[in-house]
């Protein structure tokens, strides 16, 4: 018993500690051997738990992304359930929510800035997953226009929610030190600007509210 939590917690421990090497060095920069001397154990422990480098990289991925997928459940049970929901009070918390995946959105932007194969593209990949997702889930309560455009509502939300929400993860630290404005005033500020796109034009063009 005690055996397997120990594996748990080390698997844990190996990627928190590549998470934040890949965020801070980058990830064709950041080594096994690295990775394995900043957690405290031999190189052949990480290979027990993971392929490769890739592979540890891939579990992050899923990782944030069922967590990313539970938030948006939640928070969009409310707005398909209740008309009378405040839009920015919950793009408000899932904004606060998001700083726990800023060093994994640093990846991800990261690791899209590099010329590769596009179907390889890890935040191309991401929005498409979270399209896939809102289609399966609520296949029930989704507007004809969202059925049949969906590759323009992928397009149009990549570029106006998407990539606004993974920039502002990355440099909203940097950003709030720029402008000498604190980080909760600037989530205040993303809140107003992202407020209509998601009120009045993305939820209206998918679900029959």
């Amino acid at each position: 018993m005690n055996t397997d939590k120990n594996k748990i917690s080390t698997k844990d421990r190996i990627l928190a500690v590549s998470e934040n090497l890949f965020a801070e060095k980058g990830f064709d920069s950041t080594g096994i051997d690295e990775i394995a001397s900043n957690v405290g154990i031999a190189k052949s422990v990480i290979y027990y738990h993971f392929k490769n480098k890739e592979d540890i990289l891939k579990t992050l991925f899923e990782k944030y992304l069922g967590q990313g997928f539970e938030l948006k459940k939640d928070k969009i049970d409310e707005i398909v359930i209740n008309d009378n929901v405040n839009y920015k009070k919950i793009f408000s918390e899932t904004l606060n929510r998001a700083e726990l995946w800023r060093n994994f959105s640093r990846i991800l932007f990261m690791e899209s800035m590099k010329k590769t194969d596009p179907e390889n593209n890890l935040l191309f990949k991401l929005w498409e997953r979270n399209m896939e997702f809102l289609y399966v889930v609520y296949k029930d309560k989704l507007n004809d226009q969202a059925i049949s455009k969906k590759k323009e509502l992928l397009t149009k939300s990549f570029f106006m929610l998407g990539l606004p929400w993974i920039g502002f993860q990355v440099f909203v630290a940097s950003w709030s030190e720029f402008v000498d404005i604190e980080e909760e005033e600037l989530n205040k500020m993303l809140t107003e600007i992202m407020d209509e796109f998601l009120e009045k034009i993305w939820l209206e063009k998918l679900f029959n509210l």
